[in-house]
């Protein structure tokens, strides 16, 4: 989460956010360590993606924790994650369109915020769907901001026992399987056991997973930095500096610094990282 909330830090500072406003700077002493500008941290989903054109975001290469590809079981997921040299990265970004609601937070306008549309508003959507276009805001009206990672945070565990009993909305089979937690390298539940008989590490769901043992303790999370996509016609970047995104040069960040990488990732294409959803 340290590393979580630097890079929503980072999302927020120096933003041209809702309605075309730019917003204060967040400064070092924000009583959240979240920043200020946001209404929900969604930590878990089965899927979602970031806002169409986006510029900003917050990557931490060469994370132990984050799934392998074909470990991930969302349906959606931010245009950047397809790009090969972000395979083993977290991304934090702006985000939209979230599905299941694993985790989230929200701050109290926030809280308001939601009463009011979901009460007053003419929609009839599942709530996990209404935040998701709550967060899809459009101008100075609809100003409710989301910011989230991926791969994420939080996610769901099943049980040992038959498929049939993982979801009580729609229908997935009556196979037997072993108890998992979906796309968590480094499952609390798989390790529960562990942590009641002393253990003090933690082992890895799959075996392809790199380091297969960690021990929280002394477990130190790669530094991320602010990767600034170009793109056609935007506003001009607020630093000169480049960083190109398959650079191995570690990159240390404070509060009052921004990298703006050029060119923007290639080969980029949307695709569904794993067809066997639940």
């Amino acid at each position: 989460m340290l590393e979580f909330a630097r890079g929503t830090r980072a999302i927020q500072q120096n933003k041209w956010p809702r309605g075309g406003l730019r917003a204060p700077a967040t400064s070092s002493g924000t009583p959240s360590p979240y920043g200020d500008d946001w209404d929900m941290l969604w930590l878990g989903f089965c899927g979602i993606d970031s806002r169409e054109g986006e510029r900003r975001f917050y990557i931490i290469p060469d994370d132990p924790t984050v799934p392998p590809v074909p470990r991930r079981e969302d349906f959606k997921h931010p245009l950047l994650a397809d790009n090969s040299q972000m395979q083993q990265a977290r991304i934090v970004f702006d985000a939209v369109g979230g599905v299941c609601t694993s985790g989230f937070a929200v701050t109290c306008d926030a809280a308001r915020k939601i009463l009011a549309q979901l009460s007053m508003s003419p929609l009839n959507e599942p709530v996990d769907v209404a935040y998701g276009a709550m967060c899809d805001y459009k101008g100075p009206e609809d100003n409710f901001c989301c910011l989230a990672p991926y791969p994420p945070l939080i996610s769901s565990w099943r049980q040992t026992g038959s498929s049939e009993r993982d979801s009580d909305i729609y229908y997935t089979g009556d196979e037997w399987h072993e108890a998992y937690s979906e796309g968590i390298v480094y499952s609390t539940m798989l390790n529960a056991q562990r942590l009641a008989n002393g253990e003090r590490t933690f082992l890895a769901q799959w075996e392809e997973a790199e380091p297969l043992e960690i021990d929280p303790s002394d477990f130190v999370s790669p530094r991320g930095f602010l990767y600034e996509r170009e793109i056609p016609d935007s506003r001009p970047t607020i630093s000169n500096s480049v960083i190109p995104v398959d650079s191995t040069v570690t990159l240390g960040y404070t509060d009052s610094s921004v990298v703006s990488a050029a060119p923007s990732p290639t080969s980029i294409r949307h695709r569904s990282l794993n067809e066997d959803y639940l």
